[in-house]
Formats: C-alpha cells, structure tokens, sequence
C-alpha cells in the first residue's frame, strides 16, 4: 500500500494493489480496537477494497487542482474549468494560470447535482402522474377504474 504524505490532498487506494492477506492483518488489528467512528470508517474502507472498488483519501481542508476535481467528479478537467468559467465552481487562482478549488466547493456541487436530479425526478412523476388523471378524465372513467386499467 502507498504511503500517504500529509501535504497530499488527494490519495488513491486501488483495491488491485492491496494484497488479500494485508486487508485480512488489518481486519484481525481492528478487530481489537474499540468502538468509534474511525473502527466503523476503518470497516467500511476495508469492505469497498475487498469488493474492488478505489477509494480516494482526501483532506477534509484541502484545495484541488482541476485535474483532481475532475477525477473525483468524474468528468473532464475542460469541463471542471468551464464549470468555473460559469460561476458552479469556486476556484482561487494560484499564480498567473493555476487554479485550486476548495474541496468544500466540490461537496457543495455535488449536493446541488444530487438536490437538481431529485427535484427533476419529482417533476417528472408529478409530470406523469398528472398526464394519466388527464387521459382517464378525457375518457370519463372514474379515477379508481383508470387506475385499474393502468392510467
């Protein structure tokens, strides 16, 4: 396993490189170790390596390059520098060119992201909802025979 230096905002565990009896040792030393909340993270990182998935370790107080914050958004740098062209990120210019985007605004996007996909979501089945209540009203079908039909 790599080893994290503290300057480093963003570290990558790739599960392919963790070997099996390495994830086992550290299962037998958490297993003696009390429980809290660093056990229970200590587990659920355990579990994401042992099913295969990466994970990337970041600090809570760090600042991103464009290039990180798009790996963790999973999107382009182009398209993480035209999100702070438009103002959806945040990012302090270092330097003449260099820019470092905190990682609270990375958080924040992603909530707003989550937050517009629900609402979009809601609209639709509201959307969908109200379409079928106008189709059995058109027919003049009662509303509990429209819903036994499928409308």
């Amino acid at each position: 396993m790599q080893t994290i230096r503290a300057q480093e905002t963003v570290q990558t565990i790739r599960a392919q490189d963790v070997e099996r009896e390495e994830i086992n040792e550290v299962e037998r030393v958490l297993a003696t170790l009390p429980n809290s909340e660093l056990a229970h993270q200590l587990q659920h990182i355990l579990r994401s390596v042992r099913r295969g998935f990466d994970l990337n370790v970041i600090s809570q107080d760090g600042k991103l390059t464009p290039k990180q914050a798009a790996e963790i958004l999973q999107v382009s740098r182009p398209h993480v520098m035209a999100l702070i062209k438009r103002g959806e990120l945040t990012a302090e210019v270092i330097g003449q060119r260099d820019r470092r985007i905190p990682l609270s605004e990375i958080t924040d996007f992603l909530k707003r992201k989550e937050r517009a996909s629900h609402d979009v979501a809601a609209s639709f089945a509201r959307r969908d909802s109200s379409k079928r209540a106008l189709v059995a009203r058109s027919a003049g079908v009662d509303p509990d025979r429209a819903k036994s039909l499928g409308y």
